[in-house]
């Protein structure tokens, strides 16, 4: 992958901020990667964004507890489709929250 289909990254600010990216297409990595973080820093308030996952095939997604959560962290997922991506996502949200969770956004490589 990557050359081909393109690239995918999904930042998240630190808790208990909701600000998070996920930018998925047929950018070059660094243009990935920058559209990203912008993303994540500007529903973060400016707030300083990582890295949770980089993809260069197939899917990601974010999940973050319900709107009752006292801290809210972003879970990344990946996978091969959308629907693998999203469960995965959810999972490791549910794993760290007794909160119920949903998944905020996912994204493929065409």
């Amino acid at each position: 992958g990557g050359a081909a289909g393109g690239w995918g990254a999904l930042y998240a600010a630190p808790a208990p901020s909701v600000g998070y990216g996920l930018v998925a297409g047929r950018g070059d990595r660094q243009t990935t990667h920058g559209r990203a973080e912008a993303t994540c820093a500007a529903r973060a308030g400016g707030l300083p964004c990582r890295m949770l996952v980089e993809f260069d095939a197939g899917c990601a997604a974010a999940a973050q507890p319900g709107t009752g959560a006292r801290t809210v962290v972003t879970s990344a997922g990946t996978g091969r489709t959308r629907q693998a991506a999203e469960d995965a996502a959810l999972g490791a949200c549910q794993a760290r929250s007794p909160e119920p969770c949903r998944v905020v956004q996912a994204a493929c490589i065409p």
